[in-house]
């Protein structure tokens, strides 16, 4: 009897370590329930024209939800939202600039910070309706043009000789790729598979901002599995997601920035919802400037260190 007792008890010790051997990592979300993570970052920059030396530090916040309505075939039908969206920039030699989604800016300034105020307002307060994989990544932001129209009312009268520049800021602001990179940052780091410690697997998402448009390749790998969480490192590669300019007030601006990153976040395996991260990545190359009758080489380095972690109970 005794020995039957034993057996069963190991047997039972032996499933319950093989079951936290591996796990189906994916999202699982419940539907109707809304996820809401924070992300705050740092950057620092550093450009040289002309022999002089220009920094700027951007400090950002961003929360951040997403409420599952349906899921069809692996891929989930979810209502995104930018709740909360906050930046503060300080440039040497330039006025500080602090946009805050929570005000409501004016779109007929002249003041950038109004104007691109203004914008973010509008886009705090929109509900896109996305398509996204199991794996986190956006395959479709369904109501994006009904969307852009209503947040983009306005830009075409801008006052000043920044209209155009503050325009072609908010274009890009909420563009389709902008808002998909603005989301899989957030949410495309799982497999969609059953993988063990030790496992690896590669992500790829493009992400623009402010005229950059950066494909960012992570190689993944779980480094451990507990009963609830999963520990996940990330080795990134940060380079051009393309080759064409920017083009602003008739200068033509090419990014040629590269760069590398690491990150590490811990996971709900039920849910597959992130519960909290850092990341760093620092990356260097030339900004191209190509204006009528000029044309400027700008030496550019930036690094950015990013905190992540979830307000969902």
């Amino acid at each position: 009897m005794k020995t039957i007792l034993s057996f069963a008890v190991l047997a039972i010790f032996y499933c319950t370590a093989s079951a936290q051997k591996s796990v189906d990592l994916k999202y699982n979300l419940e539907p109707n329930k809304t996820y809401k993570v924070k992300y705050t970052s740092v950057q620092n920059r550093v450009q040289t024209a002309q022999g002089m030396q220009f920094t700027s530090d951007v400090n950002s916040d961003l929360i951040f939800s997403i409420k599952p309505l349906k899921n069809e075939d692996s891929v989930i039908i979810c209502e995104v939202r930018f709740d909360t969206i906050k930046t503060l920039s300080n440039t040497s030699n330039m006025p500080s600039m602090e946009i805050n989604s929570s005000e409501p800016g004016n779109i007929k300034s002249s003041d950038p910070a109004e104007a691109l105020g203004c914008i973010t307002n509008r886009l705090s307060k929109s509900a896109f309706l996305a398509k996204m994989t199991n794996t986190g990544h956006i395959l479709e932001i369904m109501n994006i043009k009904q969307i852009s129209k209503n947040i983009l009312s306005g830009v075409d009268s801008i006052p000043g000789q920044m209209g155009p520049f503050i325009k072609s800021q908010a274009e890009m602001m909420v563009s389709e790729s902008t808002l998909k990179g603005m989301i899989e940052s957030v949410t495309a780091y799982l497999p969609g598979k059953e993988v063990g410690a030790g496992d690896t697997w590669k992500s790829e998402i493009n992400l623009s901002a402010g005229g950059m448009s950066m494909l960012i390749t992570t190689d993944y790998k779980l480094n451990e599995l507990n009963k609830k969480t999963a520990e996940i490192s990330g080795e990134m590669v940060v380079e051009p997601a393309g080759s064409d300019p920017m083009v602003i007030n008739g200068a033509e601006i090419t990014m040629d920035i590269r760069g590398i990153g690491k990150t590490n976040l811990t996971v709900d395996t039920k849910t597959g919802w992130i519960l909290k991260g850092t990341l760093k990545q620092q990356m260097k190359g030339d900004m191209f400037v190509s204006a009528p009758g000029t044309s400027m080489q700008i030496p550019t380095e930036i690094n950015s260190e990013s905190t992540i972690v979830s307000l969902t109970d």
